[in-house]
């Protein structure tokens, strides 16, 4: 078998520095499943019922701080929240949540900072505490604005 030295010589490439990351951030919850989905997403269930926002963020954070001697070192260019309905959690949640990314790797001036949100699940006010946890692109979820065709999915 032929190795990966022979094939590239005695100099193997060498970086001058390591490319930067991007972090995915799984929020599992939605107001309900949707029978297309097949992502890892969960329905909160009953009347008032919320996720687990608290419990979870916790969970989140510790994960990080585990997975940090793999990334060190490494800078962050992207953080996107995705899902599930990452706009039922609260703006306090996620700012705890990007406090701990911005302690634990340095997160790029310029990085995009992505929010998936269904209509619905957001008001005037919920977007502007988004944005002050810092949170500047939204990836809003439309399947259509067609009410037969969103009652045929």
């Amino acid at each position: 078998m032929t190795s990966p030295a022979s094939i590239l010589g005695s100099q193997s490439p060498k970086l001058k520095s390591l490319p930067p990351l991007s972090l995915y951030v799984h929020i599992p919850w939605c107001l309900k499943k949707c029978p297309y989905c097949d992502f890892n997403s969960h329905a909160i269930r009953g009347e008032g019922s919320q996720a687990p926002e608290e419990e979870y963020v916790a969970a989140l954070i510790r994960d990080l701080e585990f997975a940090l001697q793999d990334v060190w070192g490494r800078r962050l260019s992207s953080v996107f929240f995705g899902g599930g309905t990452p706009s039922l959690f609260s703006a306090k949640a996620i700012d705890t949540i990007l406090t701990a990314v911005r302690t634990l790797l340095p997160l790029e001036h310029f990085a995009e900072v992505t929010l998936e949100a269904n209509p619905g699940t957001f008001e005037t006010q919920k977007f502007a505490d988004f944005r002050a946890a810092g949170i500047n692109r939204l990836s809003i979820g439309i399947q259509s604005f067609n009410a037969q065709h969103l009652k045929a999915l």
